[in-house]
């Protein structure tokens, strides 16, 4: 039924233009490209350098179209024709009256490539371990297929119809973690996902009031919804069929006393599953009280805003939103009925404008957000309460200087102070009075920003941007304490001549987090105040430096009908963590998310014609990696044990050194 659906919904939108098309004069215009690429890549897994386009030996081509028949313009876009990552798009408009648009696009998302399996049955559901012979190679990708269209029906009048049509199919591998206190595996998890979309709009255009009342509905289907662990046997349940419905409406208001705006909206969505144990031909655990679960989880929200302009140099925002996220899925056990979670967020603000002089503006703000949850004990409700002033003045020709500040103040109620009965025999619930989740729990949090734009001559422009930003978790013993982040960029354009331009930018981040930990065992306390010789505090930093610039030429007409385009970038992270201890045996880590890339694109264009173009381009990229989680890791079967580790190799070795070079000839009518 949902095919037949979409099949004369497709050839309704599809013949609609095509009786509606009058006769007269038809212009038409495009562009056609054809060329060939040559790739020289260097890797031992070049999924990174592959991750979402194809890069390989191949012919490449590209496809541009318009006709224009009186009233009604048809474009036609075709890009990467017949290759792996292709893209596909028609657009059919009548101004004022029929706007609609259809696309078809692939690609293949890599995730790693030439892993070992020491498993049978890689891509479905049952795994077993390899008893005899080698693993077998398999590539960790994901092929995605999006096809869909979207027509917009006005006729010429204030009120408008829109009607959106998609799905995505993608299939293919993707890596999956379990295992358990005495084993770790990495599974090729099955990807065989299905998701369909619809969307209506039926909306209003007026010249004060605009209005529109929207509907969503998404169906995802899964066909492989577990899969079975091996060594143990276990189940591990992969993502189920969900259908996802949403209702919105949604106003705006101008012309009002004070030269106010009012803008409301207001929506309803509902996310549905379910599982049954007995369909899947599978038997329940004992910790489960029954076979079948259902998902249900809604979110109500609702907002409202008013603008207004009480004097020439003052204007005024004022809003309110409301958001209740309700779960009612059923609970796997009496003990997960506990973790269900769902939260009411309510936010207040008002922002104020005053321009006291003719380059001088100053706005400052004040907001109040109260979140309410459920079955989180340690931060059962907390409120925020966040400022913020802001300075912007251009009175000199040649500056625009901008400086925001923004401090925050959250108060969260800790309920589990008085958790645990003796610090030693109830130490797992005695360490819970000192754990604070960074998210929830009190901090305090301030923000400064300044942002300069320079004009020293017509034809040079230069920008700078600094941001501070320090979270302060004042109330948090065990846990995340504090976190610091500076940024600088710079950015620059030089127009040297009318066909010179010359580009760049520059930047710098600096991040810091600071944490404090709680290590005792069997028999030890837990007591933060109590340290002994194996039971003690220990804190960790980790902090990250991460580098960027990049550097561009364009060179029009460079020699005759010769252009030049020149760009290069570079991008380096270098991140680290340090441990103390009482007992100081824990080992530093001096790599971590550490890389370099660089990039390097040149391209000579040459004028044949007026309509005609040669192009040749060369590309070089290369990236290095150096993460210790990643440090001598390779695919690994633990031979003739019961219990071990069997790794596939995912991720294993992401550098790469690649060269590119393409020929391209664009013919243009």
């Amino acid at each position: 039924m949902k095919k037949t659906i979409y099949a004369v919904l497709f050839l309704f939108l599809f013949a609609l233009p095509v009786s509606a098309v009058e006769e007269e004069r038809t212009i038409f215009h495009g562009s056609i490209s054809a060329g060939y690429r040559v790739v020289d890549e260097n890797s031992d897994n070049k999924a990174r350098f592959l991750e979402y386009y194809n890069l390989d030996d191949d012919a490449v081509g590209a496809l541009a179209l318009s006709l224009q028949r009186g009233a009604w313009y048809v474009d036609l876009e075709a890009l990467d024709i017949g290759l792996d990552d292709q893209a596909y798009r028609l657009g059919l408009t009548n101004y004022g009256n029929f706007e609609a648009a259809f696309f078809y696009k692939e690609f293949t998302h890599s995730l790693s490539l030439d892993a070992f399996a020491p498993y049978t049955g890689v891509g479905g559901s049952d795994l077993q371990l390899l008893t005899t012979g080698s693993p077998a190679d398999f590539d960790y990708e994901v092929e995605r297929k999006e096809f869909g269209g979207e027509a917009t029906f006005s006729f010429g009048t204030p009120f408008y119809l829109s009607l959106g049509l998609q799905r995505r199919q993608e299939d293919g591998l993707k890596p999956l973690g379990s295992g358990s206190y005495w084993f770790n595996l990495e599974l090729p998890e099955p990807v065989d996902y299905t998701t369909d979309d619809l969307s209506l709009v039926i909306g209003y255009r007026g010249a004060t009031i605009q209005a529109a009342i929207k509907g969503y509905w998404s169906e995802f289907d899964n066909a492989d919804e577990y899969l079975t662990r091996p060594l143990d046997g276990a189940v591990v349940t992969l993502p189920p069929d969900n259908d996802y419905g949403k209702i919105a409406a949604d106003m705006s208001w101008r012309g009002l006393p004070l030269d106010s705006m009012l803008a409301a909206r207001f929506s309803y969505a509902r996310l549905e599953s379910n599982l049954s144990l007995r369909d899947l031909g599978l038997a329940a655990s004992p910790e489960l009280y029954r076979t079948s679960f259902d998902g249900d989880i809604t979110y109500t929200k609702a907002s409202v805003a008013l603008t207004s302009r009480p004097l020439k140099n003052f204007d005024t925002r004022i809003y309110f939103s409301f958001l209740d996220k309700d779960n009612d899925s059923t609970p796997i056990s009496s003990a997960h009925a506990e973790s269900i979670f769902d939260f009411k967020e309510k936010i207040a603000g008002f922002d104020l404008g005053w321009q006291p002089f003719k380059h001088t503006s100053f706005t400052t703000g004040y907001e109040y957000r109260d979140v309410d949850r459920n079955n989180q004990l340690d931060a059962k409700q907390s409120r925020d309460h966040t400022v913020f002033i802001e300075l912007k003045n251009q009175s000199l020709d040649f500056l625009v200087a901008k400086l925001r500040y923004k401090h925050l103040e959250r108060d969260s109620d800790f309920t589990l102070s008085n958790s645990g009965a003796d610090p030693v025999t109830d130490g797992e619930e005695w360490i819970k009075r000192y754990i604070r989740r960074f998210d929830v729990t009190d901090k305090s949090m301030d923000e400064i920003r300044l942002a300069l734009e320079f004009y020293p001559r017509e034809n040079f422009d230069l920008g700078l941007t600094y941001t501070y930003l320090f979270n302060d978790y004042d109330e948090t013993e065990i846990g995340l304490t504090e976190d610091l982040r500076h940024e600088v960029y710079t950015d620059f354009v030089w127009r040297a001549a009318a066909a010179i331009r010359v580009s760049g930018f520059a930047g710098y981040e600096m991040t810091s987090a600071d944490s404090r930990q709680r290590q005792f065992g069997v028999g030890e306390s837990a007591d933060i105040d109590a340290p002994t010789g194996s039971a003690f505090n220990w804190k960790q930093e980790s902090k990250a430096d991460f580098w960027t610039c990049g550097l561009s030429l364009d060179w029009k007409n460079m020699i005759d009908k010769l252009s030049l385009n020149l760009s290069w970038q570079y991008q380096n992270s270098d991140g680290e963590i340090n441990f103390s201890s009482p007992a100081g045996d824990l080992t530093d880590i001096s790599h971590s998310d550490d890389y370099d890339l660089q990039k390097l694109q040149l391209k000579l264009s040459y004028a044949l014609r007026s309509n005609t173009e040669v192009t040749l381009g060369y590309m070089f990229e290369k990236y290095d990696g150096d993460d210790l989680q990643f440090a001598d890791y390779e695919a690994f079967r633990a031979d003739g044990e019961v219990f071990g580790s069997y790794l596939t190799g995912a991720y294993f070795d992401d550098d790469y050194r690649a060269n590119i070079a393409y020929l391209m000839l664009s013919y243009n009518f």
